[in-house]
């Protein structure tokens, strides 16, 4: 990777990683002091800088719902974000998705997360389950899913509402590319429900 390259990078996974995980109220994990902590986040801008924004995007919302520390305030430590890293697989088609993914967006609980808004977490909740461990999400999960898709929820309400009221200028192209990623990923799951509803046709 080039040198811009690799600096860019870095400072995508401080942007899209460190910076929201901080955001949210995580403290750095209690085995590390304040330079060790410092020392961690250059180390995991470092290895994760080739990373594009919808595997960071991923990453975050993985650290937040598995956040260390006796009371789940602690950003996980840097060989957790990595091994988790390695776990995330590269985007895949719509036609791979599985019977299972099929089948739970066109049934109810699908169709409400695309309705609400928390599709796009749904599904990488579900794809983030081993092969074999795959099932329908519990209550517990559900809620949990819900909460990991706040924030992008109401970042996406809110550059569409100014995009409605006619203040593109407002919307800078960082959120022209996030509005755009998650379009594509809310019919991504369209389209795996349309799969679906064939499927029981």
């Amino acid at each position: 990777m080039e040198a811009k390259d690799q600096a860019d990078g870095e400072k995508r996974v401080k942007k899209l990683l460190i910076e929201p995980l901080e955001n949210l109220g995580l403290g750095r994990p209690t085995t590390v002091n304040k330079a060790g902590y410092e020392a961690m986040v250059r180390t995991l801008c470092q290895l994760l800088a080739g990373k594009d924004a919808d595997h960071l995007e991923a990453l975050r919302d993985w650290a937040a719902a598995n956040a260390g520390g006796p009371q789940r305030d602690r950003v996980p430590i840097a060989a957790k974000i990595i091994e988790q890293s390695r776990r995330i697989a590269p985007p895949r088609q719509t036609g791979d998705a599985s019977p299972l993914l099929r089948a739970i967006f066109s049934a109810e609980l699908g169709q409400r997360a695309i309705r609400e808004g928390w599709a796009p977490e749904l599904l990488y909740w579900l794809r983030s389950r081993p092969e074999g461990g795959r099932q329908w999400p519990s209550s517990y999960a559900i809620s949990q899913i819900k909460k990991n898709a706040y924030d992008p929820m109401r970042r996406l309400d809110d550059i569409e509402m100014r995009l409605s009221e006619g203040r593109e200028d407002e919307v800078s192209q960082e959120e022209h590319q996030f509005r755009q990623r998650r379009r594509v990923r809310i019919a991504e799951c369209e389209r795996i429900a349309e799969m679906g509803k064939g499927d029981v046709a």
